[in-house]
């Protein structure tokens, strides 16, 4: 895994506040979360859900070709990289070992799933339903119904225990600085912070080296 990158992977089943938190993290992280540092200077960009642009664009056909949709998942994620090696997405790429509707795929998407994986560190985050979601649940953007969202919660909680992979729980309607606090406190987190320190040093110097032979040959 690439600790360069770092992906906060906001887990859960339709309907849970995924949205809702990536875009409430992310705009505390740009606003540097309080008075936090590594925060401040690691600023996030984020990655929405590709399926749901097919949902709202009319093409729900094209969610029963998972390659597709993983593909595109992963392509949005790879340009993200492009801004900041920090991403937050309300959509991890292994959400498509959940909806894969194709069992002659199946292994052609958990090898695109892994190979993506492979690219970066990844924060693991986890919302549950609650009692909140049975008066906040909307059809709207999906395709799930709650009853059908609850099973895939099942589902997908059994997967990752495959994919040994130990979300973090979250409460959607905890303080923004306890989720940050629950992040940081991470062996993730802390590596990519430091790899991060070591980029930034690098840059200053190769600056300063650019700078100073500049000023040899002029």
């Amino acid at each position: 895994m690439n600790g360069n990158r770092l992906v906060i992977n906001i887990f859960g089943s339709a309907g849970v506040g995924k949205t809702t938190l990536a875009t409430k993290l992310y705009n505390f992280m740009q606003a540097d979360g309080g008075d936090n540092n590594s925060a401040a200077q690691l600023k996030p960009v984020i990655v929405r859900e590709y399926a749901t642009m097919l949902i709202n664009e009319g093409k729900t056909e094209l969610l029963k070709d998972q390659m597709l949709v993983t593909r595109n998942q992963i392509k949005l994620l790879q340009d993200a990289f492009k801004s900041s090696n920090l991403v937050i997405t309300d959509s991890p790429v292994d959400l498509g070992l959940l909806y894969n509707q194709n069992p002659n795929t199946v292994q052609e998407v958990s090898k695109l799933i892994a190979g993506a994986n492979r690219g970066y560190t990844s924060i693991d985050l986890f919302l549950l339903h609650d009692d909140d979601t049975k008066q906040t649940y909307t059809m709207q953007g999906r395709v799930h119904t709650l009853e059908q969202s609850k099973t895939n919660e099942q589902r997908l909680l059994s997967i990752l225990k495959q994919e040994h992979k130990k979300p973090i729980f979250i409460n959607r309607n905890a303080d923004m600085q306890v989720i940050l606090a629950h992040i940081q406190n991470t062996g993730q987190w802390r590596e990519f912070e430091i790899k991060s320190e070591v980029n930034r040093i690098s840059v200053k110097l190769f600056a300063g080296k650019v700078k100073s032979a500049e000023r040899g040959i002029g």
